[in-house]
């Protein structure tokens, strides 16, 4: 019970008591005859006092244990969100802490996305070029999407360029996509030079040690905020990850787009049936993501209830409409 509907059953308590003792009062006149007596008889209204003193009193006491009660839950709740908050603080600076640690941060994400779609132009190249010199018996095994192909060229960034000449590497890499047998062909075909390297990023090992631990506590900290079903509403819970989000510049959002697209980070949403898991579209992480710049993986086109700040207004409207009827807890 929040503090201002204590306050307001307490002046509906006074309310209806002094209601309740005007009425007692006139029956009381009427029953007696007191309307018409010239002289005040002590005996008649000092029983009169013994019924307001017996039944008003025990009401009285009873509301007063009541909202005795409604305080104390009152302030368990409050406890409760307190400890919320400070919790949320800490995973917060830890936050700033994980970017922090990060070489170059401000080039780092920039030259990431551009980096991955490079590798990902790469795959492309190598996939067509296989395409056209292998004999093809089913024309659907070679149809990679979009995002197939986005997947393995993130988790070629992710694990680094190393991975052709590791096999163990590779393994991983085949084993966390749909078309194993299909990607160790297109990665037999990559040729480390063809990707240049940047003063922020070491393709050879990759962005893993960068932000490997960024995304696990990430996730952590939007995953417990979404936790507190009971002690959080849902414009309480997006209230604290909005904050969070605002931490994130767009460079950040962008590759963090692009993470939950591969198979590191399907857990975000894509695994996901039950729409409060759904951690992406619930707390529009990637609202800030400007539309046209992703080509062919725009992601209003995987997210699209997500309410981007770059949508027409109808269009967020819309979407605004759409996501009300979704019960968010």
């Amino acid at each position: 019970m929040k503090k201002r509907d204590i306050k307001g059953n307490f002046y509906i308590t006074i309310l209806f008591c002094s209601i309740l003792f005007v009425f007692i009062l006139v029956q009381f006149i009427n029953k007696t005859g007191e309307h018409n007596a010239k002289e005040i008889d002590p005996a008649i209204w000092g029983q009169f006092g013994d019924i307001i003193g017996g039944l008003i009193g025990t009401i009285l006491a009873l509301l007063g244990t009541v909202l005795l009660i409604a305080t104390l839950f009152y302030q368990i709740k409050s406890t409760k969100e307190q400890e919320i908050e400070n919790r949320f603080i800490q995973l917060l600076l830890i936050h700033r802490e994980n970017v922090n640690e990060i070489t170059n941060k401000r080039k780092f994400f920039k030259h990431s996305i551009e980096t991955f779609w490079e590798i990902r132009k790469y795959v492309d190249e190598c996939h067509h070029k296989l395409k056209n010199e292998i004999v093809i018996l089913q024309e659907d095994e070679w149809q990679f999407s979009e995002i197939e192909r986005s997947n393995i060229a993130y988790l070629i960034l992710f694990f680094g360029t190393n991975l052709t000449k590791n096999e163990t590497l590779k393994e991983r890499i085949c084993a966390m996509s749909y078309c194993s047998e299909l990607i160790t062909k297109v990665l037999d075909k990559i040729d480390t030079a063809n990707i240049s390297n940047n003063e922020s990023i070491d393709l050879t090992e990759g962005i893993q040690y960068a932000v490997g631990h960024y995304y696990r506590h990430l996730f952590q900290t939007v995953n417990f905020i979404n936790d507190c079903k009971k002690e959080l509403n849902y414009k309480k819970k997006y209230f604290y990850v909005k904050t969070l989000r605002a931490q994130l510049s767009t460079y950040e959002q962008m590759l963090f787009y692009v993470n939950s697209l591969s198979r590191l980070g399907e857990i975000w949403e894509i695994l996901q049936e039950n729409e409060n898991k759904k951690l992406i579209t619930k707390y529009n992480l990637i609202k800030n993501i400007p539309l046209g710049c992703m080509n062919d993986i725009e992601p209003n086109l995987i997210y699209d209830l997500v309410q981007y700040e770059s949508l027409y207004e109808y269009e967020y409207e819309e979407i605004k409409a759409l996501r009300k009827k979704i019960n968010y807890c």
